[in-house]
């Protein structure tokens, strides 16, 4: 008889096909949200929108690798540390725009912002199975590079409406406020 207990999941053997397909589905998941915040994104300056094509094409190649080694087949591209050099170079170039971040965004602001905090949330998945297949470690340097360089362009595109900073601990804090209400004058996180 099933148990109902549910504090014990059930795992099943996790397959690593299945493992190295999720990774190649993330990565174009993940080029797919980018493909959103490009087209509602309207405003964004054309070397974000360059760069997010850009990104996108990184991604497809990355899917192509895994899924040719998933085939047995010889990748179609050489992934090389470029790739990973030039997203960290691309977030101290749009880092240096913006305000030092007090504490973590949340997703929010505008669409386009909140489809680039969607992708870093698809991203961060497709690293997770990178690390669960053991993944060649330039895939997983260019996942964690591309987790930051999303953030900070989430944080771009909400320039103009700000941030909307994460406070830990917010509801244990206010019981005696109702989540509609305004924070009292003078509150601070």
């Amino acid at each position: 008889m099933p148990s109902s207990d549910v504090s014990q999941p059930v795992r099943a053997p996790a397959d690593p096909v299945d493992t190295r397909l999720m990774l190649a589905g993330g990565c174009e998941e993940a080029a797919a949200v980018l493909g959103v915040a490009v087209s509602t994104g309207a405003t964004l300056p054309f070397s974000v929108v360059r760069l997010l094509a850009r990104l996108q094409n990184d991604l497809y190649d990355i899917s192509a690798v895994v899924r040719a080694g998933v085939r047995g087949d010889e990748p179609p591209v050489e992934l090389r540390d470029v790739y990973v050099e030039r997203v960290d170079r691309a977030v101290e170039h749009y880092e240096a725009m913006l305000e030092p971040a007090v504490v973590a965004a949340l997703p929010g602001g505008t669409h386009t912002g909140a489809s680039l905090h969607h992708a870093r949330t698809v991203v961060f998945r497709a690293e997770r199975a990178a690390r669960a297949v053991g993944a060649d470690p330039m895939i997983i340097r260019y996942l964690v590079a591309l987790e930051v360089l999303v953030v900070v362009l989430a944080r771009l595109a909400n320039a103009e409406h700000g941030d909307t900073d994460w406070q830990p601990g917010l509801s244990g804090r206010l019981d005696r406020i109702e989540l509609w209400e305004p924070l009292p004058e003078g509150w601070g996180p």
